[in-house]
């Protein structure tokens, strides 16, 4: 009966030592993809923001400075493909008036 107590005793430890081992795991786990999706998110948003405001200095340069109407509908458009084509459009234009913004 003695060594049977000893046994429940070392295994309701080693349970308790497993649950908390694998929860510390689990955390570490977490924070490593929390900061890998974070690095992600910042750069994707400092692509953003680059083309946004090389979109910005084009138009300026050749067409003089840029209303706030135009920076916003700049600054609102968050699709990286549409600043691709927003970019092209004012390297291209003879106005600012030919920009077409899809926000």
């Amino acid at each position: 009966m003695f060594e049977t107590e000893i046994g429940r005793i070392l295994a309701k430890r080693g349970y308790q030592k497993g649950i908390l081992e694998g929860r510390k795991e689990g955390r570490e786990e977490g924070m490593l993809e929390g900061r890998e999706e974070g690095m992600l998110e910042g750069r994707e948003e400092g692509r953003l923001e680059e083309k946004q405001a090389s979109i910005k200095k084009l138009l300026e340069i050749r067409f003089g400075k840029l209303s706030p109407s135009v920076e916003d509908q700049i600054e609102a458009t968050t699709d990286l493909d549409e600043l691709d084509r927003l970019f092209m459009q004012a390297a291209t234009a003879k106005s600012l008036q030919e920009i077409r913004f899809n926000n």
